[in-house]
């Protein structure tokens, strides 16, 4: 119940916002990634609380859910993804199991991600 109601409220946030997104494939693969990447971080992290491991996931299924439907709120998936994609960076940039281009990969998925919602939330102004 609790997740149609989330599902709902997305979807009617998505249509009254200005700033709407088309969620093409592209856009649903890296964000999926990215959550995937996150969410096997948090998963893996002895340091977390069960609390915080939840809330984290919770946050990830907050993602997935925007990026299911075909346009949304570009603020809300902004604000969805920014916690998301901060802790998948310092992961990212913090294992040192990585090579430096699988980084640079992974760190380049949450930049294009952020250039995307910045250039619907903040388009450039007409000359």
């Amino acid at each position: 119940m609790k997740t149609l109601i989330l599902a709902l409220s997305l979807a009617v946030a998505a249509c009254s916002s200005p700033y709407v997104l088309v969620v093409d494939p592209p856009v649903a693969s890296t964000a999926q990634r990215v959550v995937d990447r996150h969410d096997s971080y948090v998963q893996g992290d002895s340091a977390l609380f069960g609390s915080d491991r939840d809330d984290f996931l919770e946050e990830s299924s907050r993602v997935e859910m925007l990026i299911s439907l075909p346009e949304v709120s570009a603020l809300a998936l902004d604000a969805a993804l920014q916690p998301v994609m901060a802790r998948h960076d310092a992961y990212v940039g913090a294992d040192a199991s990585l090579g430096l281009l699988q980084r640079d990969i992974y760190l380049e998925s949450t930049a294009r991600l952020r250039a995307l919602l910045d250039s619907v939330l903040r388009p450039v102004a007409a000359k």
